[in-house]
This record gives C-alpha cells, sequence and structure tokens, in this order.
C-alpha cells in the first residue's frame, strides 16, 4: 500500500512540474530511443527458396470433363497446392508434341492445345503469382521432335538450319559404339546419321553451333516475358553429345561451359529467374553442374532414404546430406540442393515401399527437413502407387490421374494401381493420412528460416538409428533460430533426455511426446540460440 501511495505522490509531483515547463524546450531528448525491430523479407533475400511440387498437366486437374488436365484445371486448384504449403510449380512440358508426355516439342513457342490456350496459361501464371506461388516450366533444350520443323527443314538440306542437328556418315568409328551399351544413339538418314540420345523420334540438337544457344537463349526470354519463374532443363548433361569411347562418356567440360553461357545470358538480364537441370547421374557428376546452374536435381537423396526406412538404420545418412552441401557450396555459395524422393521416370514411393504409411510418412519427414528445394512429385503427398508397365505401356502408369475426388479428377489413362487409395477429399479429413503429415511438415518448414533457408551440421549423439541434424539459420543477431530435427528410421522405441528444448513437431502429434521418439517417427526441438557460437566456432 505504502508503495502505491509513493507513486501515486510522485506521479502528481511530475504533472505539476510539466505544467510549469510546458512551453519549455526538453533539456534532454532521448538520445536513442528503442527502434521498432526491422522486418526483413527473407523471401526476398532467398529468392527461388522453397518446396517445389512437379506437376504433369495432363494427370493434375480437368476443369472441360474431356478428362485431359489442362491449365484452367490447374487455376481452380491452386488452393490446394497452396493450402497443403506448396511455394512452387515445376509444370512438365506445356509445348505441342506427338506425344503424350511432350518431351518432343514440335513448337516451343506454343502451348499444348490439349491444355488449352495460350490465354489460358497467362492467367495460370497471373493468379499463381497473386497468391505467391512461382511456376517454372519444363525447357527441352537437348532434342526436339522429329517433327519439329528445324529438323524437317535440317533433313531437306534446308541452309537456314545447317548444323542445327549432329550428323555423321557411315564408317565414323562413333558407329562402332552404337548400340554397344543398350542404347541405340545413331539413326540412320540419307546419306549418313543422325544423334538421338533418347530414341529416333527426338534428335540431338547441335550445342557446338552458335545459332542453337541462341534460340534456346530467346526461347527462355519469350517464357519469361510471360511470366514464367524459372526452368527445369532437361536432359541438360547430354548437351554435348557422347565421346568416341567404349562406352560412350560424356563431355561434361564442353557441356558446363555451353550452360554456363545459357545461364549467364539470361540471368544477366532476368537475375532471379531460377534454372535447374535434370543431372541424371551420380552426385560427384551431377554436383559439377553447380557452376552453371543454381540447382541441379539431386538424385541420390530418395535411394538413400529408402535404404535407411528399409534396413532400419544407416551408417552414413547424415554426414552424406552434410557432404553433398560442403561441394554445392565450394561451386557457388549461393546454389540450393534439389532433394526429391521419386520423380515421372521412377517408380512411385508406395510401389517402392510396399504402401507402408509409417515409411511413406517418414520419408516425407526426411526430406521436408533438408537443405535447400525439395521437390515433391506430385501424388506422392497421397501415396500414390505407380510402377513401369511391360505391356503396350511405358512410363503412363508411373503418370497417373491424380485423384482429388470430384469433378476435376483426370481420366485420361486407366488407373488400375490406386483403386484402394483414399482420393484427396478423404485424406484431407482424415488426420492420420499421408496428406495431413505432409501439411503439418510443410507448415513446419514454412514457418521456420532454419528449416528453409538455414545451414546443417551434424548432431552429436545421434548414431545409425536416430539420425539427426541441426538446422541452423544465422542472418544477425536478431534473426537466428536452431532447430534439431531427429528421424528415428528402426522399429523399435527411442528414449531420449532433454528438458528445456521446445517441441515443434512429433509423428504422432505434440501433445502425444512423452519423452520417447517412437518406430519410424520425427522429432522436432527448438534449440536455444545462445549455442550459435558452437556451429561457427565463435
Amino acid at each position: 500500500m505504502k508503495k502505491i501511495l509513493l507513486g501515486l505522490m510522485m506521479f502528481i509531483t511530475i504533472l505539476a512540474m510539466a505544467g510549469c515547463k510546458e512551453n519549455e524546450p526538453d533539456p534532454d531528448p532521448d538520445p536513442d530511443p528503442d527502434p521498432d525491430p526491422v522486418v526483413i523479407d527473407f523471401s526476398e533475400v532467398y529468392p527461388n527458396s522453397g518446396t517445389y511440387y512437379q506437376l504433369f498437366v495432363r494427370s493434375f486437374a480437368d476443369s472441360d470433363g474431356d478428362g485431359v488436365g489442362d491449365f484452367n484445371g490447374i487455376t481452380e486448384k491452386l488452393d490446394y497446392l497452396n493450402d497443403l504449403g506448396i511455394n512452387a510449380i515445376w509444370l512438365m512440358p506445356i509445348h505441342p508434341s506427338p506425344t503424350y508426355h511432350g518431351y518432343d516439342v514440335t513448337d516451343y513457342y506454343g502451348v499444348n492445345s490439349d491444355y488449352g490456350t495460350m490465354a489460358d496459361f497467362e492467367n495460370l501464371l497471373n493468379e499463381a503469382d497473386a497468391i505467391g506461388i512461382d511456376i517454372i516450366i519444363d525447357l527441352v533444350i537437348n532434342h526436339t521432335s522429329n517433327q519439329h520443323p528445324w529438323f524437317q527443314g535440317w533433313l531437306n538440306g534446308d541452309t537456314e538450319y545447317a548444323g542445327y542437328y549432329r550428323k555423321i556418315t557411315t564408317g565414323d568409328s562413333r558407329l562402332d559404339n552404337n548400340g554397344a551399351w543398350g542404347q541405340n544413339i545413331w539413326h540412320s538418314m540419307s546419306g549418313g546419321y543422325y544423334c538421338g540420345y533418347f530414341g529416333s523420334g527426338m534428335p540431338d540438337l547441335n550445342w557446338s553451333n552458335p545459332v542453337v544457344q541462341t534460340e534456346m537463349v530467346n526461347i527462355a526470354k519469350y517464357w519469361i516475358e510471360k511470366g514464367v519463374d524459372g526452368f527445369r532443363l532437361d536432359a541438360a548433361l547430354h548437351l554435348e553429345g557422347v565421346n568416341e569411347v567404349k562406352p560412350p562418356t560424356i563431355p561434361i567440360d564442353s557441356t558446363l561451359l555451353q550452360l554456363e553461357l545459357f545461364q549467364y545470358q539470361i540471368e544477366t538480364e532476368y537475375p532471379n529467374i531460377y534454372i535447374i537441370g535434370e543431372i541424371y547421374d551420380a552426385f560427384s557428376v551431377s554436383s559439377l553442374f553447380y557452376q552453371s546452374m543454381d540447382s541441379a536435381l539431386n538424385f541420390e537423396i530418395g535411394g538413400e532414404i529408402i535404404h535407411a526406412l528399409n534396413a532400419g538404420f544407416s551408417t552414413d545418412y547424415v554426414s552424406k546430406i552434410i557432404r553433398y552441401n560442403e561441394i554445392i557450396d565450394s561451386y557457388d555459395n549461393s546454389g540450393m540442393d534439389a532433394p526429391f524422393l521419386k520423380n515421372h521416370d521412377q517408380d512411385r514411393m508406395a510401389s517402392i515401399l510396399n504402401g507402408d504409411t509409417n515409411k511413406l510418412k517418414l520419408a516425407a519427414e526426411m526430406l521436408l527437413t533438408l537443405p535447400g528445394n525439395p521437390f515433391i512429385y506430385y501424388g506422392e503427398e497421397l501415396g500414390m502407387f505407380g510402377i513401369k508397365s511391360y505391356g503396350p505401356y511405358w512410363d503412363e502408369t508411373r503418370r497417373l490421374p491424380l485423384p482429388f475426388g470430384d469433378e476435376f479428377t483426370t481420366s485420361w489413362f486407366p488407373d488400375e494401381f490406386n483403386t484402394n487409395l483414399e482420393n484427396i477429399s478423404e485424406q484431407m479429413t482424415n488426420p492420420n493420412s499421408l496428406y495431413n503429415t505432409y501439411k503439418s511438415i510443410l507448415t513446419l518448414r514454412n514457418n521456420s528460416n532454419a528449416l528453409k533457408y538455414g545451414d546443417i551440421f551434424n548432431y552429436e549423439d545421434g548414431d545409425n538409428v536416430l539420425l539427426g541434424y541441426y538446422r541452423v539459420f544465422n542472418y544477425d543477431a536478431d534473426n537466428q533460430e536452431i532447430v534439431l530435427v531427429l528421424h528415428n528410421v528402426s522399429n523399435g522405441v527411442y528414449q531420449l533426455y532433454f528438458s528445456d528444448e521446445e517441441v515443434l513437431y512429433y509423428s504422432d502429434g505434440i501433445a502425444n511426446f512423452d519423452g520417447s521418439i517412437g518406430p519410424k517417427s520425427t522429432l522436432i526441438l527448438r534449440i536455444s540460440n545462445e549455442m550459435i557460437g558452437n556451429f561457427y566456432g565463435e
């Protein structure tokens, strides 16, 4: 009571003094009032960072009832992707093509009429941009369709297209390798042979020709002006063809040079365009391409995750992930790894893991806590099945219609693999569904600078069963975050001993965390920022 009275008397005295001096200047203004904290938009600091969703237009969403997915269908379902937590979309080929998949382009400046009009595509770009979703498109730079006007003109001796493709004549030593490793490379034509690494229907462009280089740069700029945010360069490993050895090898250095020039001509004018390449090879090869692009799809990580899930342990998973990122930094410290589980050329995760939901959930958690830009193949968030068909079809059964469970579901190809799978509508309302695991971990990732942008460090108490690593964000003293990610890949329970750490995520729900981490589960903890110095040698 005395303290309150004293405070009141002091307040009255101050008012009286203020009244006497209301016309006098403040003799001692506060020279350094506490400023409001500066709010940093890290999406601008780290452009092109995010979780990407690989989308096959034909299979995604059908807006007009013809059974084929289209641009307007994607536009109608942007809210689905936004709610899931997707930041960007990779559209598989959208150009005119004689095949269902579109990787043999006949017109780089057009859109596939099955998917809609150019106006429909531009509307999709605008609507996606309005809700903060970037769109990159497949740019097939290694080859064209054999029906492309360039190739037809080249075959017919049109001088305008001289040097657009590769030709050799009978007796050339490169023919000695043809088919020697299970794949025909050279295909017969009048007066010789042309190169088609992926078959006779997809002749390889001659990137040694400066005119071809200029054509591809102009094509890229055309789509950037339309509003596209970047490109996934198809078959980027093969631009310079194959060498005259057995088995044929890829001339990496000249390919890197061509891609570096391609990137320079684009990003000099459009610095925030995202260029990622399909380098279908070991990381020791794909990492070299960080000299020439922003990202290279990491084909090894999916296999490492599958091995750990099936074996119930891993001796080197964490060390490999750390090493991958160290190698990327050595080439380009702004380069971003691009991990993924499976893509359109591979059997789906659910088929590989025999539909084991616990393994599929842990696979999602392992992918979406990694550094870089994770890529999710459409339908993986549902646990879709699909394997290569050895009948009259090939990869169609890896690219089946996405089951929305409504009128937007496509029907262009019969799906015998997913008849018992819960569709999107059902999984969205099932709290234990794989979809909701993806959504939960993506929500956390999108709200954590450490998970989105942070460095990765080994967890000192991890082992072959408890795969652990720190994700550390250290932008400045006011913007720091440390999280500890722990994956129990075994079938047993792992007892933990923590005290003050905040639980951010647990596979079975935060409320169910009892100090131990269950089989095939993930735990994510927030660690005190006072540990920052331990990671950076301070």
